[in-house]
């Protein structure tokens, strides 16, 4: 099917205003200067309009906006910087309105045949956190002509179908969040999808806003470490004052802060900055801790990697199928919060949760183990960082040197060698020079019960299991990474 955008002369004489005299026709704040402001589609289409859809473009972005006639007039009520083809993309769009309440969205290809066609109406229903929610949400969703689509048949749900497959989905997309990209389109992501939503993942949510006495810009990290990966060229930066909310603390005594902050009115970043590089006030002193659950998983199709889950969706990297992640939490309904690396450097940021398989039962061992560990139960040590180049550290902080680690299999010999009391199943060699220490290992994760004597560790968290000799052992839960860095390596990122 092919659609050509064709616009009223109303419309065209409103893509001949001042963009601040269209900004105020239409509410928008100040904010908008200096972006293109395109009328996409109103209703009704010629007088007066009831609600509009209006299009802003500045430097890098392309945003939808919803706006609704109230008192005062015309004023923006939902906007998604995901929702359009961006700039650099070559596919078109085009938006229809059939009443004040509902419009749809169609994606063109290069040469004008329709891609996918969304439908948003307003709806009610209620959150992840059983909070009451209204406004703009997916109505249904068509693609390829048909081949598969989304209809919204329950007030908690939408229903995927593609030939004779059914998936119910107990999700709601709002405008706000919506971005094509992380949306199912064929049966094998539904279904992955329904299960990531089934095992109960921690959610992440947006907290307070965070205001500082003085003006003050930090640097934002994609991991909680100096050592991590900082985005826009290793510039990324967050002013404080306005525009930014916290998520939570991490890393041992929430020594870093996650926050969310407005790069434009379209793109926001999510990452973590250090709270000790500047002074809080009394209420901000004592933080929420983030509740995240480490656990290995595998990327199950090629897919992108986002800071910006919420708004832009802009992809940071590219991950390939089949990959390594560690899974951190979800953000409903669609994403997936996780850590993996950039260009070398420890990254967390988010995936389609469509692209999660949970399944590493496959992985060989030494795929399974890199990571950093904390001591549990039993006689664990305080903590263990293994590397996937084969070294570890066996505590945190500076360290100029490492010791190695290999996986072998159990055989019979080693068994009555070391004499464990329970069976592992493999043997961990640590190796510091020419001593070596063989350590029964399994892999395991924290259950409900366990999980409930200690919330810091919520139930599904890998674990490692070590047993000592004849006697003994030892589990250590997998942690966010805050990488270990050398003095060195300090110096030179204080300058």
């Amino acid at each position: 099917m092919k659609r050509i955008m064709i616009f009223s002369l109303a419309l065209l004489l409103a893509l001949f205003l001042a963009a601040p005299a269209f900004a105020a026709k239409y509410g928008l704040s100040d904010a908008y200067d200096g972006c293109k402001l395109t009328l996409a589609a109103q209703y009704p289409a010629e007088g007066k309009a009831q609600s509009a859809v209006v299009v802003a473009e500045g430097k890098g972005f392309r945003q939808l906006i919803f706006c609704r006639r109230g008192a005062s007039g015309l004023a923006p009520v939902e906007s998604s910087g995901a929702a359009l083809p961006q700039p650099d993309d070559e596919r078109g769009y085009a938006v229809e309105m059939s009443d004040a309440d509902s419009f749809t969205l169609s994606w063109l290809s290069p040469d004008g045949a329709q891609e996918a066609a969304y439908t948003f109406a307003q709806s009610a229903w209620t959150d992840e956190t059983g909070a009451e929610k209204q406004g703009l949400a997916l109505r249904s969703a068509v693609f390829s002509g048909g081949s598969a689509r989304f209809d919204r048949e329950w007030d908690e749900g939408l229903t995927f179908r593609a030939g004779d497959t059914s998936v119910s989905l107990p999700i709601n997309v709002p405008l706000s969040g919506f971005g094509p990209g992380a949306l199912p389109r064929t049966a094998g992501q539904a279904r992955r999808l329904a299960a990531a939503l089934q095992a109960g993942y921690p959610a992440l949510s947006a907290q307070t806003p965070i205001k500082t006495e003085k003006a003050v810009s930090l640097p934002v990290y994609a991991a909680p470490s100096e050592g991590a990966y900082r985005a826009a060229n290793g510039k990324a930066a967050a002013a404080l004052q306005t525009g930014v909310s916290l998520w939570g603390g991490a890393a041992p005594d929430n020594a870093w802060l996650l926050i969310e902050y407005e790069i434009n009115p379209a793109v926001s970043r999510v990452g973590f900055v250090s709270p000790w590089a500047y002074k809080t006030s009394a209420e901000q002193e004592t933080v929420a801790s983030l509740t995240l659950s480490p656990r290995l998983a595998r990327v199950a199709e090629d897919t992108f990697l986002t800071d910006d889950p919420q708004h832009g969706q802009r992809a940071l990297a590219q991950l390939s199928a089949g990959s390594a992640v560690t899974l951190l939490a979800a953000l409903n309904p669609l994403w997936a919060y996780v850590e993996t690396e950039i260009d070398g450097q420890f990254a967390c940021g988010f995936i389609p949760l469509m692209s999660i398989d949970a399944d590493v039962s496959a992985l060989a061992p030494e795929a399974r183990i890199p990571g950093q560990w904390k001591g549990y139960a039993g006689g664990a040590g305080d903590a263990l960082y293994f590397f996937a180049d084969g070294t570890y550290l066996a505590d945190e902080g500076y360290s100029e040197t490492r010791r190695t680690w290999r996986v072998v299999p159990l055989t019979d010999e080693l068994m009555e060698q070391e004499k464990f009391w329970e069976k592992p199943d493999y043997v961990l060699l640590l190796e510091d020079g020419g001593a070596s220490r063989a350590v029964g290992l399994s892999f395991a994760s924290v259950n409900a019960g366990e999980a409930a004597s200690d919330p810091l560790f919520p139930a599904g968290t890998d674990m490692l299991n070590f047993i000592y000799g004849d006697e003994g052992g030892g589990g250590y839960v997998r942690t966010l990474q805050t990488p270990p860095i050398t003095q060195e390596e300090y110096d030179e990122a204080h300058g």
